[in-house]
């Protein structure tokens, strides 16, 4: 009898385990779809952006300037696109919106090699053997995944996918939804 009971309780845990793994794959494939429409949506917006009409507001908080453009069609915001300009370089973020709602957001940092400002003469004054080159700008890009205003993936600049379960992916969304708020009620103003 206690052979029998031991075998009943581990296929029970089996049964269990592949009821949670199925779940689980479910869920992965369910993202995974959910990435592919975002996807979709994003190129069909962003092929449009350059016949939508715009609405351009300057913001505050840059030393050199910035700037969110907001793209519309038919009166409705399909995405806005923040520019924050500084000496050493700036951050474009891009938000496409469904509904008001970011479903889609790419931030990309361009880092300058030196200050815009660091000519061949400073350079030179300052015995460094590097002026400002704006072919030396590097590149960060983050892409952020968003579904009912939910974080669903996050590629940070490294190219990796950011765990779910960590503080700063709970952050991050936290941050998105703001900022787009914030920046829609800038372009009403």
């Amino acid at each position: 009898m206690r052979g029998f009971a031991q075998t009943v309780i581990w296929q029970i845990a089996l049964f269990l385990i592949f009821i949670l793994l199925a779940g689980f794959t479910a869920k992965a494939q369910n993202q995974d779809s959910q990435i592919k429409e975002i996807r979709q949506e994003y190129t069909l917006i962003h092929q449009q952006l350059s016949v939508l009409d715009t609405v351009q507001k300057d913001l505050e908080g840059s030393s050199e300037g910035s700037s969110v453009t907001g793209f519309y069609k038919s009166g409705k915001l399909l995405a806005m696109k923040a520019t924050y300009y500084g000496e050493t370089g700036y951050i474009t973020t891009e938000y496409y919106l469904e509904n008001g709602n970011p479903f889609f957001i790419l931030r990309q940092e361009h880092r300058y090699n030196r200050p815009m400002y660091y000519d061949k003469k400073a350079a030179q004054e300052n015995n460094d053997p590097e002026a400002f080159d704006s072919q030396k700008t590097t590149v960060k890009e983050d892409r952020f995944y968003m579904h009912n205003q939910i974080l669903i993936r996050w590629i940070n600049s490294s190219s990796v996918q950011v765990a779910q379960s960590s503080s700063e992916y709970k952050d991050k969304a936290q941050e998105l939804l703001t900022e787009t708020a914030s920046l829609q009620s800038q372009l009403d103003n």
